[in-house]
């Protein structure tokens, strides 16, 4: 695909944010120990605009951002040529292990994988409580985004 058709599929923020808001899985790759790549999937929340992912403290995944803080994360989707969207996410990853930014990203990834509004407050707050104990966080600061929609490139033709 040449240059100015990437052009054409390039995402705006706007379908950028909107490709994040629902829930899913996004593929975080850091650098190992041995210098090759480590990815893993996991589902991710939203921190304002930034992409959070929950971990366990002593991970793999957090003992390589705590050393060394370049990440990529890709999250895509469709299964035809002309359905292909995606978001690539090139920057750095910041480990953090404050209750407030646990407390957020837990309580975010339970109220969209559960959609119980059923729920009492006192079992939201045990369950979330439970899901970020001897947790981090890695907030992703991209330096670089890379999106596709190829659904763009549709014409008459193909639909």
């Amino acid at each position: 695909m040449g240059a100015d058709r990437r052009a054409e599929i390039k995402m705006t923020s706007a379908e950028q944010q909107e490709f994040l808001r629902p829930m899913g899985k996004m593929a975080l790759s850091t650098i190992g120990p041995d210098g090759y790549i480590h990815t893993t999937a996991l589902y991710y929340a939203l921190l304002g605009d930034q992409v959070a992912f929950l971990a366990k403290r002593k991970s793999q995944k957090v003992v390589n951002v705590l050393r060394d803080s370049r990440v990529t994360c890709m999250r895509e989707a469709g299964e035809k040529y002309y359905d292909l969207r995606g978001l690539t996410l090139i920057g750095n990853g910041e480990v953090r292990e404050d209750r407030e930014t646990l407390w957020a990203v837990g309580e975010y990834l339970y109220r969209t994988r559960h959609h119980n509004a059923a729920d009492s407050r006192a079992d939201v707050e045990r369950i979330v409580e439970r899901s970020i104990h001897n947790r981090a966080v890695i907030v992703v600061h991209p330096q670089r985004v890379i999106s596709w929609d190829h659904r763009k490139l549709r014409t008459s033709k193909q639909e």
